[in-house]
């Protein structure tokens, strides 16, 4: 009956040590670009400068304080930098 319930036992304290981490991460090295990897449908970038949104490109570069704008059923994907 112990080998039986021994994976639950596991898998419980798992949960009890992984779920009450918090939801906050915070890095030592601010992140300060990130760059959109892949898009689909409509998705437009608001640069923090500009008023006017543009249609967001692959290979588009973001800076902090930069914006997107989905449409239904919109997708985009990025991966950050630390300088």
């Amino acid at each position: 009956m112990l080998y039986k319930s021994f994976p639950l036992l596991v898998i419980g304290l798992w949960g009890i040590i992984v779920l009450p981490l918090p939801n906050r991460v915070s890095a030592i090295t601010p992140l300060t670009r990130a760059e959109i990897q892949n898009l689909r449908n409509m998705v437009q970038l608001i640069p923090k400068d500009k008023l006017k949104k543009r249609p967001a490109r692959k290979l588009d570069a973001m800076a902090p304080g930069d914006g997107l704008s989905t449409g239904r059923a919109s997708l985009e994907s990025q991966s950050s930098r630390r300088h």
